[in-house]
Parts: C-alpha cells; sequence; structure tokens
C-alpha cells in the first residue's frame, strides 16, 4: 500500500473527535433546552443502504434536471458553484453539497431556521437551490421510489478536482466504482459521481466558473468534511490518488490520532474509523458555527435531531453529528472564526 502519511503537531481543531469510541453503540444522545440533562435513547443511524437509489437520483438531478424542467417545455439552468467566476481550482477542496430527499420542502424549511439559509425555488419542485449572504452554496433533490422511505435522506458532497476525467479513471483503477461518468452540467460544471473502494459515494466537480475562494471558511456554511471508513490507510491511497492529498496525522485530545487530507496547505478533510459495524462507509459535510448550544437548540426546535455531540457542548470545539427532520445526517462544529 503506497500511502504517504506525516505526522506533525496540531495546528487546526477540527473534526468528528475520538470521543465516538467512548459513547454507547447504537445510542442517541438528546440534550435539554439548556444543554445540560443528557437523555439516552436507542437509534439506528441512517446509512447509505439504497446505492441504486443515490445513482439513479443523481441521473434525474443532474442530468435530466438540466436538459428539461417541468413539463419539458423549458430547460432548467442550475446555478454556477460561484457568482462570480473566479478561475480558482482547488483540489480536493468541498465546494457543493446536494441533499436527496424525500421532502424537499420540509428540508428547505428546517435549514431555513438553523442557518438562514434561504431556499430559491424552481419551476419543477423537485429541485431547490439554497443560498446564504447571497451565495448558493447547496440543492435540494426530490428523489422517492419503492425502496424509499421517510426519512431516507442523504448529503451527498462534491469535491473540486482539476481533470474530473483523469480522477474517475484513477478511482476505477484504484478500486471504485463510477456510477455516472464523466459528464457536463450546463453552468455548473463537469461532474462524476464515483464510490470509493469502501463503498463511499461522493461526486468529483470541475467547476465551470471555478472553486470559491480558499479563505477562512464563512460561518453557517459548508466549511469541511469527514470521511467515516473501514480501512483508513486504504482510504488515504485513493484520495491522494485521485485529488492529490498530503495525509498528516494529528494528534487528539484523546490520546489518539486523527488523519487529515490536506492541499495547497490547508485541511480539507479528516478520516476517521466507522463508529458502528452497521454503518456503511460515508461522507458527512460539516457547518463551522459560532455557538454549538444555540445551533443544537434550533436544530431540535425546528425538527430535528442530535445523534452525538462531544462531551464539552459549549468548548470552543464542540462538534456534533446531527440530522435534519428528512433524515439527512451532517455535523457542526463550534469556532472561533471572524467571519
Amino acid at each position: 500500500m503506497d500511502v504517504k502519511i506525516k505526522r506533525v503537531a496540531p495546528k487546526h481543531t477540527f473534526g468528528i473527535r475520538y470521543w465516538l469510541w467512548l459513547l454507547i453503540k447504537r445510542k442517541i444522545i438528546i440534550s435539554d433546552q439548556n444543554q445540560n440533562a443528557v437523555l439516552v435513547k436507542d437509534f439506528e443511524l441512517p446509512r447509505r443502504r439504497l446505492l441504486l437509489s443515490v445513482i439513479a437520483v443523481l441521473v434525474i438531478a443532474f442530468m435530466s434536471h438540466a436538459s428539461s424542467a417541468s413539463g419539458g417545455d423549458a430547460a432548467l439552468i442550475v446555478s454556477p458553484v460561484t457568482a462570480a467566476p473566479s478561475a480558482e481550482i482547488h483540489n480536493g477542496k468541498l465546494v457543493w453539497a446536494d441533499l436527496i430527499t424525500t421532502d424537499p420542502n420540509k428540508a428547505a424549511k428546517f435549514y431555513a431556521a438553523v442557518f438562514a439559509w434561504q431556499p430559491q425555488y424552481f419551476p419543477d419542485e423537485n429541485y431547490i437551490e439554497l443560498t446564504h449572504d447571497g451565495r448558493v452554496m447547496s440543492s435540494i433533490v426530490f428523489y422517492e421510489d419503492d425502496r424509499t422511505v421517510e426519512g431516507d435522506a442523504r448529503w451527498l458532497v462534491s469535491i473540486s478536482v482539476k481533470d474530473v476525467d483523469a480522477a474517475s479513471k484513477v478511482a476505477a483503477e484504484k478500486g471504485g466504482e463510477i456510477f455516472v461518468h464523466a459528464t457536463d452540467l450546463p453552468e455548473r460544471g463537469r461532474y462524476s459521481v464515483i464510490a470509493d473502494a469502501q463503498g463511499a459515494v461522493l461526486m468529483l466537480l470541475r467547476a465551470t466558473g471555478g472553486d470559491p475562494a480558499d479563505d477562512t471558511p464563512v460561518l453557517n456554511e459548508w466549511g469541511w468534511a469527514e470521511l467515516w471508513t473501514d480501512n483508513i490507510e486504504e482510504a488515504a491511497s485513493f484520495y491522494q490518488a485521485i485529488a492529490g492529498y498530503d495525509a498528516l496525522r494529528f494528534p487528539d485530545s484523546k490520546g489518539g490520532e486523527r488523519l487529515v487530507l490536506g492541499t495547497d496547505g490547508k485541511a480539507r478533510a479528516t478520516i476517521v474509523p466507522l463508529p458502528w459495524d452497521d454503518v456503511d462507509p460515508n461522507w458527512i459535510p460539516y457547518v463551522p458555527v459560532a455557538n454549538a448550544a444555540a445551533i443544537l437548540q434550533r436544530i431540535v426546535d425546528a425538527g430535528g435531531a442530535v445523534l452525538l455531540q462531544s462531551d464539552e457542548p459549549d468548548g470552543a470545539s464542540a462538534v456534533a453529528i446531527v440530522m435534519d427532520p428528512t433524515g439527512g445526517v451532517f455535523a457542526i462544529q463550534q469556532t472561533e472564526f471572524d467571519r
């Protein structure tokens, strides 16, 4: 296994902590409104068990939607990743995320209440885009068939690559699977949909207008992503090959280590072991927030659930894994950014 991993002193604190391993398997932690009393209940974390459904969604959402809108009378033009062309390409950067759900309207209301993400409704009611402070950052896509059930939503992350065709080819050579081969989506860019060698699904994207500025992550917007996998070393080797990541090991607060993927001297993602045997490998997008306790309360008030949270929910590095009312799982982390 040709994996290049360095061990360095910690500079940043983010990503899910190894406190996951200290929590009771298959339990849900729900705090009261003051984040004090903790109620522990049994739960089953949603799994990426319907890969064929995901593939079908992507074909519908990013090919059919691009060519025809409701009734097939007009083309549906999706928004570019950046409002103004940037000419910047940042390999390995999380640049977009799509929520695939059976209830787009419920999801849109939730994210508006929690993060003030404003929904932009399209003539095709199966497609909604989310903006924050005028920046478009995500889409919500409807999908349902006889295999899906309520609460079976999924967030699909998109990472930037300079050459989608070449990266997809390498992914297949490294044991991955190509679900949607490299193709063009008007205004958005060239993309493919793949699964890594362990089965985690993601999109590779070369944005037509370039990537968002590569500066400090913005509060209440996507900041980075985390890969849950059953083979950290193989996963690191896979993503190094397709996106040119450097892999660094940082000591964590529990005496263990976490693996960070980076490019251009910036951390892009973390890789951690699967916390439970019955959860499939998958990517979890992160939102940096200024006040984790306040956001957690909004999540609960808006009908979401707090699945896991760190043992210092009010601390400067408070982390929580949460779920929207339609089943989409993501994470928040309190940060000290000034933006």
